[in-house]
């Protein structure tokens, strides 16, 4: 993935029994991140401008509930953008969406279907582009299309998904910003969209809006995408890099740029990797994790800010599953089924609560699955006068405030009035806050709701 984008890294051991189960999957957007839980639950958070978190209309600092579905099996983040598939195969998108109804662009924050098919398998979504893979082995894209990313043969955008080719031999797919990468069956490695790093990996700087094969080698397992770089690993075990290389994203020891793939390193045990912006990450069969790359905000969770060019090893601890990495934050699953992030933060992209990053990975509580905010609704919850001057005044009708706490931040992230309880129709002193859109958030015990005020 993505890297500006997102990515999803699948487990290739298979889910974990451990008495404390709680996620099985995650991906990381450019400021948001999506996670299911074992349960089969969805949620998100993050910065939410769009929608694309799930849940609410602002800045969400803690994983939310997205809905209520209990059968959410895999999912993608881009920039203002989500694309999750069920377990019955169907496929479905938040964020910014095209609009049938409409016939042109709409934000959405809650989950719709957009095709009637039922046989969906994966999906990756770059920064406004999406590839996914049917049960069938057939491949196909949407989106934003300047570079051919989409891969029909076009520069135009795609707004519904379109076949790829008639190819029906395709085992993985994966995006980054604007580019596009698969493996098929055979081993083969392709790959089409933005090229002016080199990232396709076909020895040009050309962009393709098809895909082509890169060399003639058939022992590709997987491949991921950041920015503008690709990692890949062959069946041996090796660990191949290209693209863009200026704060040592490749992991070569250099930072020239490679318009073809090159071996990282000797070693033939790895097993996952995952790319971001200018970083990347990768686990070896040991359940080891390792990282290289930008690290101007933390981003490679190794507890400092300098840049790597070579992999180094995060931690000691050998019990790492999974992988995503989105624009300049991480999540990485643990066999225990736990959550951990670290990177960039400033809108709460992190989960913990907090808008302060991290140059380590931080451990993300695993929330109470429910349907008690079917009695807490998002409309039961206003705020009054909106615009305001002075004061606001919180109402909440007929709702039972026990156990609620209130919190006001500004666009920035910063706490403008502390958690407190929240007191029935509460009246709040905005007299000293600077004009300006701030958000309002209101926890309980199975999530968060969120609201937007203008102070004039």
């Amino acid at each position: 993935m993505k890297s500006i984008y997102t990515l999803l890294i699948l487990c290739l051991l298979g889910t974990t029994n451990s008495p404390a189960q709680c996620w099985k999957q995650a991906a990381a957007g450019f400021a948001h991140s999506i996670a299911i839980k074992t349960d089969g639950t969805i949620w998100g958070w993050g910065i939410n401008q769009s929608g694309q978190a799930g849940v609410g209309d602002a800045i969400i600092y803690v994983p939310t509930q997205i809905g209520f579905d209990t059968d959410w099996q895999q999912a993608g983040a881009g920039d203002q953008n989500t694309v999750a598939i069920k377990t019955n195969g169907t496929i479905w998108t938040w964020g910014i969406i095209y609009s049938e109804q409409f016939g042109t662009y709409v934000s959405q924050n809650s989950p719709v279907q957009i095709s009637t098919d039922t046989n969906w398998q994966y999906v990756a979504v770059g920064y406004s582009h999406r590839i996914a893979l049917k049960k069938n082995g057939t491949i196909w894209g949407w989106g934003v299309n300047d570079s051919g990313q989409v891969g029909n043969g076009s520069n135009g955008v795609q707004n519904l998904p379109v076949q790829i080719g008639g190819a029906t031999n395709w085992k993985q797919v994966a995006t980054g910003s604007r580019m596009s990468l698969a493996v098929k069956n055979d081993g083969t490695l392709w790959a089409w969209g933005y090229n002016y790093f080199g990232q396709l990996g076909d020895g040009t700087d050309i962009n393709q809006t098809v895909p082509m094969q890169i060399g003639i080698d058939t022992n590709w397992s997987q491949v991921n995408a950041g920015h503008s770089h690709t990692v890949a690993i062959k069946t041996d075990g090796s660990l191949w890099a290209w693209g863009q290389n200026d704060d040592g994203q490749l992991g070569d020891g250099t930072n020239m740029p490679r318009l073809t793939p090159i071996r990282i390193g000797i070693d033939t045990d790895w097993r996952l990797i995952s790319a971001g912006y200018k970083m990347t990450f990768a686990i070896k069969n040991t359940g080891t994790l390792w990282s290289w790359g930008r690290n101007i905000d933390g981003e490679l969770g190794n507890g400092t800010t300098a840049p790597q060019n070579t992999p180094l090893q995060i931690g000691t601890l050998a019990t790492w599953n999974q992988l995503a990495s989105g624009g300049f934050h991480t999540l990485a699953i643990r066999n225990s089924d736990r959550l951990r992030t670290w990177g960039y933060n400033s809108f709460g992209q992190l989960g913990n609560g907090s808008n302060a990053s991290s140059n380590f990975p931080i451990a993300i509580n695993c929330p109470v699955s429910g349907t008690d905010q079917i009695a807490f609704p998002v409309s039961s919850l206003q705020i009054m006068p909106n615009p305001a001057q002075d004061q606001i005044t919180i109402q909440s009708g007929e709702i039972n405030t026990t156990g609620l706490t209130v919190e006001i931040r500004n666009m920035l992230g910063a706490v403008m009035y502390p958690p407190q309880n929240l007191a029935g129709n509460q009246t709040i002193d905005i007299e000293h806050f600077a004009k300006g859109v701030y958000i309002l958030t209101v926890r309980h015990k199975q999530g968060q709701i969120t609201k937007q005020f203008v102070k004039i």
